[in-house]
């Protein structure tokens, strides 16, 4: 059973955020170091991602299900959400600031970013 170190703790957030394309959950994080730090509780969990994403080493991205999601890709870039299973990935297409000019062209606002997500079925839900 392993003592809860902070430093170690977060390193191991982080670790496990970078080890999945899955854009997980709190609650995923949570699941998953239940073994290595069994006496850990919820919030410290939240408390020590949200330290993460303050830090820049990690993004926090709502989608459709209003749950807080992480990604360690802290880039631009798209992602696709599988409309049957939910399954959130990194699209592997550049992304395109001209978006953001385009806008300004044809409107009065300052755009200072854009996310553009695309939604279908996956390849496994494709297949069902």
């Amino acid at each position: 059973m392993a003592r809860l170190n902070k430093s170690d703790f977060r390193d191991s957030i982080l670790e496990l955020v970078k080890s999945t394309e899955a854009h997980p959950t709190a609650r995923w994080v949570y699941d998953n170091l239940r073994e290595e730090y069994p006496s850990v509780a919820i919030g410290t969990v939240y408390r020590n991602l949200n330290i993460l994403v303050s830090e820049g080493l990690i993004k926090s991205i709502q989608f459709d299900d209003s749950t807080d999601h992480f990604d360690a890709n802290t880039g631009k870039h798209y992602h696709f959400i599988c409309e049957r299973c939910g399954a959130i990935r990194d699209l592997q297409i550049p992304f395109d600031p001209s978006l953001e000019h385009l806008v300004e062209k044809h409107t009065e606002y300052k755009i200072h970013n854009h996310r553009l997500d695309f939604y279908g079925l996956c390849e496994q839900c494709k297949r069902t």
